[in-house]
Order: structure tokens, then C-alpha cells, then sequence
């Protein structure tokens, strides 16, 4: 462990999260100083066997010998005495995925904050950086908010820009986002423990992020080209875009949007061994697919395997 010097060192720390975007901010505090205990989401079954896994945050944390917590309920009796014995001076989410109850708010010596990527107040709620992608926005944010009653609301502490590149897709970008985000959440804690941290009320106008329904992974090539290669990269690596074809379920996760035209849907005849599928304005070529059952592979050796395919329309069921 290292960071003796920094503000936050020697600071107890009750830390919740669960997924990998709350990986680098558990790795920023504990190479701070900061004294830590974690909570996180029970486990979970995962992957293709749907075997039991334990979160990223708790594998990372036992891991460091951070005590870890997996509560179903956070009211349970025998977590809250725990939780209150261990004394926090902050209490920190990151990606925890429940709302956390007005007691642990008001847990914390110094503060209860939240670290959120997206430029509050806009894109409150689970899934800022899908619905950042899916907008086709160029800028997004990260920011440290005091922790309130309703999500994402509480007064900001700070927040930074954060540039969305072409080619980001979601992977790539929370990736980013996380390791920015860490960093001033690190920053913000300093601040905190020194009392010099700024608190603004959120300012402009609200939206939400919800999560992803499952019908909005399928593709619709009545929309254009534009549109749904900014869905393929809002949900690469996974969950992945989806369509079928000809009986061949596939999920997309690279595409590019071409110049062209045909029937929506319909899968066209060959230019360059790519595969193209016309849409509503424009054409999508599917550069990297994974078809069911099957590694992932480029567009064009999937329709290699499948010459039969042009002309065959894709399905929305």
C-alpha cells in the first residue's frame, strides 16, 4: 500500500460496488491509504454455464485483504452493527447498484459520496454510458456528488469532462471512465478531509438512463445506418447488438456505416466479401459477429460460410 502522504490515508473508507467500472476507484483508494471494508452484491450466476461468481469488487478486494460484505439486505441486523462498529469517515459508491438507505447516508464522519459518469443532471439512473453512446453524444462527464435520498440528485463536489471518441464502444469507454473517474474521486475525498471541497446544487436539465431493455439490443434497419452503428458500439463487447437472418442468430459487435441502399433488412449482394445489410438511410457492413454456439469471426467470413445469404431479409421478433 502507498499514498502515507495523501489526505485520504489513515481514513476509513466503507466502500460499495460491484462491477468492473468500480475496480480502479477501489484500486485508487486503497494505493491512497485509505482504510477500507467493502460491500458488495451477492453472487451471481455468470457467463455461458451460468456458474455462481463472485463480483469483480470482491475478487479484487480479497485479493488486497480488504474485508468484503454481501449482503441481500443491507438492514440486515448483524451487517449494521458491522457496519457502524467499523467507524467510516467517508462512504463511497461506486457502481453499487441498489440505493443505499438513509441510515448508511447519514453513516460517515466526513461525507457519503457517489462517483457518476455522465455530466449531472443529465443522464441520472443505471446506464449513462449506453444511453451516452445510443444519443451519439461526443462529450460526456464524471462526477463526485454528495450521496441523496433519490439517485444521482445530491450536490456535486466536482465533476471533469470526458470526450467520446468515433470508435468508443462500450467497453472502451467505461473503461476510460473509470480510471478518470477514480482519480477525482480520490481528488474529492482529499478535498473533503481538508474541508475545502466545493458543493453546488445540480444545475440544467434532468434526464434519465434507464437500463437497457431487451427488445432495444435487436436491430431495426428502418432506422439509419448512423443509428445503429452507435448501437452495436453501445452494447460491444457485451451484452452485443443482435439480429437473424435466414435462421442464423447473430450478435454484432463491430459495424460500420456505408453509403447505399436497398430494402431495410435485407442482406446485399457482394462488394468486397463484406456483409451488408441495408437500412432505412444508408447501409450497415457487420465487420465482427458471433454467430450462436460459435467464436466471434469477421462479417465477410461469415458470409463466405453462408453464400446463400444475399437477398434474405434480417427479422426483428
Amino acid at each position: 500500500m502507498t499514498g502515507s502522504g495523501s489526505p485520504v490515508a489513515g481514513r476509513r473508507v466503507l466502500f460499495f460496488g460491484t462491477p468492473g467500472f468500480a475496480l480502479p476507484s477501489l484500486e485508487a483508494l486503497w494505493g491512497a491509504g485509505a482504510l477500507l471494508e467493502v460491500v458488495t452484491r451477492p453472487p451471481r450466476p455468470a457467463g455461458r454455464g451460468h456458474r455462481v461468481a463472485e463480483s469483480p469488487v470482491a475478487r479484487a478486494a480479497q485479493g488486497m485483504g480488504i474485508a468484503v460484505h454481501t449482503p441481500e439486505r443491507l438492514g440486515d441486523g448483524a451487517l449494521v452493527a458491522r457496519l457502524r462498529a467499523f467507524g467510516p469517515d467517508f462512504v463511497v459508491t461506486v457502481a453499487y447498484g441498489r440505493i443505499l438507505p438513509s441510515w448508511l447516508l447519514e453513516l460517515p464522519r466526513v461525507a457519503a459520496v457517489n462517483l457518476h459518469p455522465s455530466p449531472l443532471p443529465a443522464l441520472r439512473g443505471p446506464a449513462p454510458i449506453v444511453r451516452a453512446l445510443l444519443a451519439g453524444m461526443t462529450t460526456t462527464a464524471v462526477a463526485v456528488i454528495h450521496m441523496a435520498a433519490t439517485a444521482d440528485t445530491g450536490d456535486i463536489i466536482a465533476m471533469e469532462p470526458a470526450p467520446i471518441l468515433p470508435r468508443d464502444d462500450l467497453g472502451q469507454l467505461t473503461d476510460r471512465l473509470a480510471r478518470q473517474g477514480a482519480g477525482l474521486l480520490v481528488r474529492s475525498l482529499a478535498d473533503l478531509a481538508l474541508g475545502r471541497a466545493a458543493r453546488r446544487p445540480q444545475a440544467g436539465e434532468a434526464s434519465w438512463a434507464p437500463v437497457l431493455a431487451e427488445r432495444e439490443r435487436w436491430l431495426d434497419f428502418t432506422r439509419s445506418a448512423v443509428e445503429l452503428e452507435r448501437t452495436v458500439r453501445a452494447l460491444a463487447p457485451a451484452p452485443g447488438a443482435l439480429l437473424t437472418v435466414a435462421g442464423h442468430r447473430l450478435k454484432v459487435l463491430a459495424a460500420s456505416p456505408e453509403e447505399g441502399a436497398g430494402p431495410a433488412g435485407v442482406i446485399l449482394g457482394d462488394r468486397g466479401g463484406a456483409l451488408r445489410v441495408a437500412c432505412g438511410e444508408g447501409v450497415l457492413a457487420l465487420a465482427r459477429v458471433v454467430p450462436a454456439g460459435r467464436p466471434a469471426m469477421d462479417g465477410a467470413a461469415f458470409l463466405r460460410g453462408h453464400p446463400d445469404l444475399p437477398g434474405a431479409r434480417c427479422l426483428v421478433p
